[in-house]
């Protein structure tokens, strides 16, 4: 039986978002298929699947991720589904708890983890620059426009300044990580 729930993540979310997925899938609903505003589950064996969540560059159907989804299939790591945005995708992928590593973690080593947060800084200060043009052009319409109008661009303004604010300091959190990970690294090395 299939279940649709709509909800919406932030892509600075993707810890919440992955927490979600998987007290659905320890509760016997493991999600099938997504898109930006939904999420189809399935019923499955309550507590037997872990879901993980990566951010890759390019499409999800580009020939470079396709082999990358081979050679996690090899490792137990199945390819469930994903979205394309601009120049990366969101990609979500199921592995059997008793396979999965001791943290969960697909990334093994420090420097795949400090690649991979530069790729997600990338594309959170990519969409806090876009968010913040939009809200620079919503600012300088709130100026040309009668009362009603003035009140729809404020609260555009309004929302698209979060959005920038909330992108800018997942940017900051994503640095002091990698700068933690280089810290972590020279001490062991």
């Amino acid at each position: 039986m299939r279940k649709s729930v709509f909800k919406t993540f932030m892509v600075w979310q993707m810890k919440q978002e992955e927490r979600w997925l998987n007290e659905k899938a320890d509760k016997g609903l493991l999600m099938v298929e997504t898109g930006k505003f939904h999420y189809e589950f399935e019923e499955a064996e309550p507590g037997k699947y872990l879901i993980k969540l990566l951010m890759l560059s390019g499409s999800k159907n580009s020939a470079k991720n396709r082999d990358y989804f081979k050679f996690l299939e090899e490792m137990g790591i199945e390819y469930v589904c994903g979205m394309n945005f601009p120049g990366v995708c969101q990609v979500y992928l199921k592995m059997e708890k008793e396979n999965a590593p001791a943290d969960g973690e697909i990334f093994s080593d420090i420097d795949s983890k400090i690649k991979y947060n530069r790729l997600v800084m990338t594309y959170l200060t990519f969409a806090a620059i876009v968010f913040g043009l939009i809200s620079a052009w919503t600012w300088s319409r709130t100026f040309r426009y009668y009362s009603s109008t003035k009140t729809v661009y404020g609260i555009l303004t309004g929302i698209c300044i979060a959005i920038v604010v909330a992108a800018l300091f997942n940017v900051g959190r994503l640095l002091l990580d990698n700068h933690n990970m280089k810290k972590e690294r020279s001490i062991h090395e």
